[in-house]
């Protein structure tokens, strides 16, 4: 029970209403007894407009009292309302514990007292009341005001995001445009700041190659202007392009920046050596303004005399000259040898002019031969040596060595077969025809070699085989950058500056490449990885439903680990394989390389020709009964292919129906190899037969695509090979294979084996 003091609530004053007149016997009297008891007389008698009077007024007196019921009765109602929400408040608040005080209980004396007359309302209260319901209802227009902000700015926040992702969207196909052109960010960001407004791809494209020609053009005009300047020679344009991406686009500045920068790389060079400052002009202008090439260009001009003494015979014009007359004066020959041709000694003259008359040997080979031997016996033996390919006999100032070996090899011999090799043949092919050495698989050995042949061919051989020879080192070199990638649909090379980006354009055709899978580029590739688009392909395709997995070994064929060069060929048949493009030999199953010289084991040095196979290679697993690869791949929840697709229906027209293409005889296998004919190499198709179950191919093919399956999902094929395999596993790998003990049963010593093989020779993760 509340113990707050109920109130009254102050009601309106009413006018006091006169008393009722009252009989002696105490009964109200009505108007009408009242108007027949009116003590007149006579002529003092009321008159009917005072009678009417008070009739009406009796009835507002009722009215009156009737209201002030209604408005007591309403004020009960308001407070006994107004009780019971304070009284829910509190047994609220007693709930949450904000309300621990216990109230103290009435006293019998207060509760049977009974209420003779209420209290008032408390006045402050209910204008707290209305104060605190004033500030709820301006928090509350507050909180919306604040949500209603908060709408509006979120939806000009996401207008200004649509608007900024409108623009970079198309800035992205700008820069695409750009990049297809030729064209890089900086000379974009220029284009953008000179084009007022207009389209800065047509910008570029038109007026920025007039400006820098435009540069060029003035500073040559420059230098005839002021020869105070000392300019030499014109600048090139890629010195002229460089001025202008510093000075963002600005001719001006560019022609003052070249025409200080070339002064300045001039007294650069000249500071090395005695150059003229024609020659230095000339030089910075055919390497594109570069210091360090001009000065590499200019050394070797230098040097030219150096190498051709070094690399060409020494030519004597003596065969005109008294040295060579046998009937002259023998000490008069001898003088004149010692004095043109500067001998060491009186006694090497003599040895050269013997070996003259002779008459077996040139004059000239004659006099080099006594000039570094001196005693007539090692001068003739330096004159009898064998080519070491043609066994013609020939001086020792006229045979080569390579760098890496000392096999001796005559000028003609050297010359016929490096025009063969470099024409016809892989660069790496380009070893020493008689020893085959250096080895090619060493790449710091292989570089220094290249290094030291460049510089001898070039000096033997035309320039048009030695530009050649050049061409097939860069692109050797190329190929091994892994960001370097073959074309799909041609035969070009090149460099992909963007390998985030899958999709790369052939600078040859044109055409489209996927950077990852090396295939054709189409547009459902976008967005997708290449697993994904692969298997879109094999769904959708026509070609691909009616090939079946013909086309799934031909997609996934042989890829060379070293210059990454796809073939669209099967990997069965022989495992070892060479590729045309780099000469690397390798395992199509595994990739692993075939080396002859292999330090790996020991008992490498026996096997000759040779490859480290894991255990799950298909040259080891080509073997292996079908249905003990289908098992393995059932054990492990991996679903295989059994059923030949459909053959693909020909027209009496010849033409085929749909998008398939023809395909073999029916119930022989489809998968393309690489076959050898009269005609040398050529792909065709495999067409063993086909059996029951292998999907349309035959058992060599659905072996190799059992096994690419078992490769593909890391299945180790070691758990199906009984103890005398895996004994063979560990013997290839120089692992010492335990011994059964005596009470070990063959499934014991099995699951040995096994443990050992897989703590020890762990499966590598598949790239």
């Amino acid at each position: 029970m509340c113990d707050k003091t109920t109130t009254s609530i102050p009601l309106k004053k009413k006018p006091e209403l006169k008393p009722k007149p009252v009989l002696g016997n105490g009964k109200i009297v009505t108007d009408s007894q009242a108007k027949l008891q009116s003590p007149v007389a006579g002529a003092d008698a009321t008159s009917p407009g005072t009678d009417q009077k008070f009739s009406s007024r009796f009835v507002s007196m009722q009215e009156e009292q009737e209201q002030v019921l209604i408005e007591k009765l309403q004020a009960k109602k308001e407070w006994e309302e107004q009780l019971k929400r304070e009284k829910e408040e509190e047994e609220k608040l007693k709930e949450a514990g904000l309300f621990p005080r216990k109230q103290p209980a009435l006293t019998e004396e207060v509760t049977r007292k009974p209420v003779t007359q209420p209290n008032k309302l408390d006045v402050s209260k209910w204008e707290q009341q209305q104060i605190q319901s004033l500030e709820a209802e301006r928090e509350q227009h507050r909180r919306s005001r604040q949500k209603q902000d908060a709408a509006a700015e979120h939806l000009r926040e996401k207008k200004l995001q649509e608007e900024q992702r409108t623009d970079g969207l198309k800035f992205i196909n700008l820069l695409r445009e750009v990049e297809d052109q030729e064209f890089c960010t900086d000379e974009l960001e220029i284009a953008m700041q000179l084009c007022n407004n207009g389209n800065p791809l047509k910008w570029l494209k038109e007026d920025w190659v007039n400006r820098i020609e435009t540069v060029v053009a003035m500073v040559a005009h420059e230098q005839g202007k002021d020869t105070a300047l000392q300019l030499k020679g014109e600048i090139s344009l890629a010195e002229s392009k460089e001025a202008l991406l510093r000075n963002q686009g600005d001719v001006g500045r560019a022609v003052q920046e070249c025409k200080t920068q070339r002064n300045e790389k001039i007294d650069e060079i000249a500071e090395f050596g005695d150059y003229s400052r024609d020659e230095v002009a000339e030089a910075l202008k055919q390497n594109k303004g570069d210091v360090e090439e001009a000065l590499i260009d200019l050394n070797k001009r230098i040097l030219q005399p150096y190498f051709d003494r070094l690399w060409k015979s020494e030519v004597f014009d003596v065969t005109q000259t008294i040295i060579c007359q046998a009937d002259a004066d023998t000490e008069r020959r001898v003088r004149m040898v010692l004095a043109r041709y500067n001998m060491p000694s009186w006694g090497r003259a003599q040895t050269a002019i013997r070996l003259i008359d002779i008459g077996k040997y040139e004059p000239e080979d004659a006099i080099i031969a006594a000039k570094e031997c001196g005693t007539p016996d090692r001068a003739m033996e330096f004159l009898e040596k064998l080519c070491e390919i043609c066994y013609d006999t020939v001086p020792m100032n006229k045979l080569h060595t390579l760098f890496h070996c000392q096999c001796k090899i005559c000028l003609d011999c050297m010359i016929s077969y490096f025009k063969i090799q470099i024409r016809e043949k892989n660069i790496r092919q380009c070893t020493c025809p008689v020893c085959d050495m250096p080895d090619m698989e060493d790449q710091e050995t292989a570089d220094q070699y290249f290094q030291f042949l460049d510089t001898m061919v070039k000096y033997f051989l035309d320039e048009e085989t030695h530009t050649l020879f050049q061409q097939k080192l860069r692109d050797l070199y190329l190929m091994q950058d892994p960001n370097f990638r073959w074309c799909s649909h041609c035969d070009f090379g090149f460099l992909n500056d963007r390998p985030e980006r899958l999709k790369m354009r052939c600078p040859e055709c044109h055409e489209h490449t996927c950077f990852k899978c090396k295939k054709h580029w189409l547009d459902q590739h976008e967005g997708i990885t290449c697993e994904n688009f692969q298997k879109w392909k094999e769904q959708n395709n026509p070609d691909h439903q009616a090939a079946g997995l013909a086309a799934h070994l031909q997609e996934n064929g042989i890829d060379c680990p070293n210059c990454k060069f796809r073939y669209a060929l099967a990997k069965g048949g022989c495992m070892h394989f060479r590729c045309t493009q780099c000469r690397h030999e390798f395992c199509s199953g595994c990739n692993m390389p075939f080396k002859t010289k292999c330090n790996r084991f020991k008992s490498c040095c026996k096997k000759g020709l040779h490859a480290h196979h894991p255990r799950n290679c298909l040259f080891y697993l080509r073997d292996v009964d079908i249905k003990d690869l289908q098992k393995l791949l059932q054990d492990n929840n991996v679903k295989f292919d059994t059923v030949a697709p459909q053959a693909v229906v020909v027209r009496a027209d010849n033409e085929e129906e749909g998008a398939a293409a023809r395909l073999p005889v029916e119930g022989k296998c489809r998968v393309e190899e690489q076959k050898e004919t009269t005609e040398g190499l050529k792909d065709d198709f495999c067409g063993r037969d086909a059996e029951q179950g292998f999907a349309g191919l035959c058992k060599l093919h659905y072996s190799e695509y059992l096994v690419e399956l078992i490769k593909t999902n890391h299945i180790d094929p070691a758990v199906m090979l009984d103890s005398d395999a895996l004994r063979v596993i560990l013997l290839r790998n120089d692992i010492k294979i335990p011994e059964r003990q005596k009470k070990e049963t063959i499934a014991q010593y099995t699951h040995k084996l096994l443990e050992i093989i897989q703590q020890r020779l762990p499966l590598e993760e598949r790239n």
